[in-house]
């Protein structure tokens, strides 16, 4: 993996983890309520911080990202343990697969990725 595409993808983490933090201050959205679009986030964050330094094919990328992060949101990190928040989180972390499919897709157009 280049330089460049290292930098595009840690420019993109950050930025949407700055622009996370952002829209839940600004927005003065509880810690109750922002639970499921975070778990969203926190899927594309894991993808996008991960995927360069990993050696490993793309496909095996996202699916351990997509699998840590629905396992973490959709249990040990809910803000009260129930059925509902837990269908919740999983729900926004499959939105959360679709997009890291589509960055990934992305990047293979624009020959950012070298396979």
């Amino acid at each position: 993996m280049s330089k460049n595409m290292k930098r595009v993808y840690l420019t993109l983490a950050i930025a949407l983890l700055i622009g996370m933090g952002l829209y839940t201050y600004l927005n003065h959205i509880p810690k109750a309520e922002a639970f499921g679009y975070e778990s969203m986030v926190f899927c594309i964050l894991g993808y996008l911080a991960y995927r360069p330094f990993s050696k490993q094919d793309e496909f095996r990328v996202i699916v351990f990202t997509f699998l840590t992060m629905a396992l973490l949101r959709g249990t040990a990190l809910l803000p009260q343990f129930s059925f509902n928040n837990m269908i919740m989180a999983w729900g926004w972390c499959v939105l959360g697969l679709i997009v890291v499919c589509l960055i990934s897709f992305v990047a293979r157009k624009t020959n950012l990725i070298k396979e």
